[in-house]
């Protein structure tokens, strides 16, 4: 089943994730295959809450091992399925959603809690949160094509941000 749709610019294509079984992914461009991947002999890997950037050739993915029940977010390119980088996942406080920024530079992972995460997309190193005041905790991340990230809370808000200065927008 599909499990995450992209469409390029200005409509021009349509990248669509789909899980086929526990540890194998699909990517597809428009119509045609584009690269499918299988990791472990058993399948002992659970991919989850895919990202993919708005050109199609990245993408990120929350690997759980269902042997240890340790997550790792993956950055893979979308054409092998190639790992790039690799950021460890706190157990207490597992990944939620993963975004992509509109130049496919910067990854925002949202776990339970008031702090979106913000990470390097080519090498998965900490660039800053977005650290939300109050009590409400965010429940969605969502990035606009020009740069902005908007970032839904419990209480019914919505917050823009400036993706690179990890500030919010006035």
């Amino acid at each position: 089943y599909t499990v995450a749709v992209n469409i390029g610019p200005a409509d021009t294509w349509i990248a669509r994730l789909l899980l086929r079984r526990p540890g194998s992914h699909r990517v597809e461009d428009g119509p045609a295959f584009r690269t499918d991947w299988f990791e472990g002999p058993d399948g002992g890997s659970w991919f989850k809450i895919p990202a993919i950037s708005a050109e199609g050739s990245t993408l990120a993915v929350a690997r759980r091992d269902c042997s240890t029940g340790r997550e790792t977010v993956e950055i893979r390119d979308a054409a092998t399925g190639e790992v790039r980088a690799q950021i460890r996942s706190d157990p207490a406080d597992p990944a939620c959603q993963l975004a992509l920024s509109a130049d496919g530079s910067r990854l925002f992972v949202r776990p339970n809690g008031r702090a979106v995460r913000v990470h390097d997309a080519s090498t998965g190193a900490p660039l800053g949160e977005l650290v939300h005041p109050g009590r409400p905790y965010v429940t969605a991340v969502a990035v606009h094509p020009r740069g902005p990230v908007a970032c839904a809370r419990t209480d019914g808000t919505v917050t823009l941000w400036d993706a690179e200065a990890c500030q919010p927008l006035q």
